[in-house]
């Protein structure tokens, strides 16, 4: 897992023997970025949601909103935000999805897009537990040694000597080393609960997730954590739960999540307080959210509740412990970023939050928890043993052929039926390259089609040819004569051909800056422009120079939004409240005196420096952005409509911190900037083909000189004319 976006994490592995064939175990969800995936009674892993990083494990496309079954005989699962995991009955382990870091172990940073495949580093090991972080995992041997895999940019996988790790190796600290009862792991963070009934931290420790008091990395003992029954890790705040039946949360409290009403980060380990005689049982915590179930099977949560994670019913966030479901017994539930779940009975899973991929089913961006529809935890095994994998790959297959065209966005639809057709002559006239079917290997050929979705969007092709393997060796061609779905995004095409009609200039030849597109050559007597070959009737552009109007009114626009950004800011600081901090102060005496002592102070001091800048260091920040806004509105006034209707030229030499220096009108030749033409394409003919833009991929490999000389002839023996003969 590579990116930071509503992350979700295995909340607590606890120390289990492996589980005999036919014996039925704990069932389990846990959620990704934007997928899920359950374990149910009979060992079976489904998976749904989100696909486009292979973290479903099946096939499915770029999603699938439908639980399906990824493997068998598993007895623990883990999500991370793309890559997920899972643990067998006999201590194999399985990955698939993202890798960038080598959170997966396999030796490599390649993306696991065939489906589950067995974590080769862990063999042997006698593997009871599992799980994931934000581009890391971890696995807990039965001799209580910890192994884990991937990046180690703050201390998370220590056995790492530089950034990374790509195969499991074990952890190097004494402390751990053959006493690890359970393990779970945060972003950037592993919490480990040791034989004897320590709790340790390591990795991340800015926001005092690690529980010692400090705010830096490294790896410490939790102080007076002991007697832990149950231990969880967010995103940046971790949980636990004593025999004694009490809750204990620290570190980011940006969201609440740390259930004291308050969004002051803390770094030690507070009580969290319960309605009276109210005793905790287990904790999870997932993005920036916890969980707690309570002994008499309610469930209580506080924290993140933007997408609904917590109850549709409730605010955004949560501040305090509000009941959210009761007799919920059942020990399977789960919290993220966006969503959570909780089961009754050990069978329906109610979930509840954002449906974005399906994750929660529905349409609404968020739901109430409500029994998701095709999932089912229970069931029992068969009666014969049956492997762990649903499918083997195929090897080798056809070659040459052309796989079922994809058809995307509005392309099927009628009013873009001219579009459509003109599409298909250009993939015709690659079918009929010679050049382009003689690969210098084996591949199939892949089209996919989109247009729209509005009216005047115009249409885009693209032609791969994929060959049966990447480099390293990951599997493009799958049954029959298609290609997985992630082609479109792990790449491995040894050549790609692109065909677009009535584009603006957007994004293919301008850029964000509005630069002048750069030409790069001229072929069949066509320009080419950014590497794309424009035909056009007459030569005519795609894009006019911007006018000193356009400059202006960004800068202007810059400008005004920046001042109202920042009178937004400080209409919202606000001294904290002296009633409230008090409050806060009283409760916590009760359970931590000199933990009440700092807050305070720290409050005490946060009031006055806000105080003191209030005073002297915004009112010159606001004189400052009026001024500049000032400045423009005087400027634009000085030049005539005609001047402003001009290309936007510089005079002199510019200043990086003032862009209306020397900005002046000027002629065209000149321009500073540009723009696509408001009337080419025209818009109100859209079906109408008025521009073509061809791309043809170079390898930027040297080396490839076979591949480089077929990507050449390709492009020297395209029939250009034909496609010229579709302009009207």
């Amino acid at each position: 897992m590579n990116r930071l976006i509503a992350l979700v994490f295995a909340s607590l592995s606890l120390l289990q023997p492996a589980v005999a064939y036919g014996q039925p175990v704990t069932p389990a969800i846990a959620f990704g970025a934007r997928h899920a995936v359950a374990l149910g009674a009979n060992g079976d892993v489904l998976t749904w949601g989100d696909n486009v990083m292979c973290q479903l494990g099946r096939p499915g496309g770029n999603s699938a909103a439908t639980p399906g079954l990824a493997l068998r005989n598993a007895v623990q699962v883990a999500a991370a935000s793309d890559h997920s995991m899972a643990l067998t009955a006999d201590g194999k382990v399985y990955g698939w999805g993202s890798n960038p870091e080598g959170a997966l172990g396999m030796g490599n940073t390649y993306d696991q897009c065939q489906g589950p495949a067995l974590v080769e580093s862990l063999a042997g090991k006698g593997i009871v537990a599992i799980a994931t972080g934000n581009g890391f995992s971890v696995a807990l041997s039965i001799a209580g040694d910890l192994y884990c895999s991937g990046d180690n940019g703050m201390g998370q996988c220590p056995v790492a000597k530089g950034g990374r790790i790509e195969s499991f190796a074990q952890v190097p600290l004494p402390e751990l080393a053959g006493n690890v009862a359970a393990v779970g792991a945060g972003a950037f963070h592993v919490l480990a609960l040791t034989k004897d009934g320590a709790l340790y931290a390591f990795g991340r420790g800015r926001e005092g997730q690690l529980g010692n008091g400090k705010t830096v990395n490294g790896v410490a003992r939790v102080p007076e954590m002991t007697g832990v029954v149950s231990f969880a890790a967010g995103t940046w705040h971790s949980a636990a739960v004593k025999a004694d039946g009490t809750a204990w949360l620290w570190g980011n409290n940006g969201k609440s999540q740390l259930c004291d009403g308050a969004m002051v980060n803390r770094a030690a380990p507070t009580m969290v307080a319960m309605a009276a005689g109210l005793k905790v049982t287990e904790v999870v915590a997932g993005g920036h959210a916890t969980l707690l179930r309570s002994a008499n099977g309610e469930l209580y949560g506080c924290g993140d509740n933007q997408f609904g994670a917590l109850g549709a019913d409730k605010p955004p966030v949560v501040p305090q412990p509000a009941l959210i479901a009761a007799g919920t017994r059942a020990a399977t539930m789960a919290v993220s970023g966006s969503n959570g779940a909780f089961s009754t009975d050990g069978c329906a899973v109610r979930i509840g939050g954002s449906t974005d991929r399906g994750v929660a089913g529905g349409t609404a961006s968020t739901a109430p928890f409500a029994a998701r529809a095709g999932l089912s935890l229970c069931g029992a095994r068969s009666a014969a043993a049956l492997p762990d994998l649903i499918r083997v790959l195929p090897g080798g297959g056809e070659s040459g052929c052309w796989t079922p065209r994809i058809e995307e966005d509005s392309s099927t639809q009628a009013v873009f039926a001219p579009l459509r057709q003109a599409m298909i002559v250009a993939e015709t006239l690659l079918k009929q390259n010679a050049a382009f079917l003689a690969a210098p290997v084996p591949v199939r050929m892949r089209t996919s089609l989109s247009a729209g979705p509005l009216r005047d969007a115009g249409a885009r092709m693209h032609v791969k040819a994929a060959p049966e393997k990447k480099p390293d060796g990951t599997r493009l061609w799958s049954k029959g004569c298609t290609v997985i779905p992630q082609i479109d995004r792990i790449g491995g095409a040894i050549g790609q051909v692109s065909i677009f009609f009535n584009q603006d200039a957007r994004g293919q030849f301008l850029g964000s800056t509005g630069l002048p597109p750069k030409l790069t050559g001229r072929t069949a007597g066509y320009p080419e422009y950014n590497g794309w070959v424009l035909i056009t009737k007459d030569g005519r552009l795609p894009w006019i120079p911007q006018t000193l109007a356009d400059r202006l009114d960004l800068e202007g626009k810059r400008r005004r939004e920046a001042l109202a950004d920042w009178q937004k800011t400080l209409a919202s600081m606000k001294v904290p409240d002296a009633a409230a901090v008090q409050q806060t102060f009283e409760m916590l005496k009760k359970t931590d005196p000199a933990g009440a002592d700092k807050f305070l102070a720290s409050m005490k001091k946060q009031s006055e420096e806000l105080q003191r800048r209030l005073q002297t260091e915004y009112p010159a920040q606001t004189k400052t952005l009026e001024q500049q806004v000032a400045e423009y509105d005087l400027y634009r006034a000085s030049f005539t409509a005609e001047q402003l209707a001009a290309p936007a030229v510089r005079v002199g030499t510019p200043d990086p911190r003032n862009e209306l220096t020397g900005l002046q009108p000027g002629p065209a030749d000149r321009a500073l900037f540009f723009k696509p033409a408001p009337a080419f394409p025209d818009k109100n003919t859209p079906d109408r083909i008025q521009v073509i833009a061809i791309s043809f991929s170079e390898d930027p490999d040297p080396k490839q000189i076979e591949r480089k000389a077929w990507q050449a002839r390709v492009k020297s023996t395209f029939d250009f004319a034909a496609l010229a003969a579709m302009l009207k």
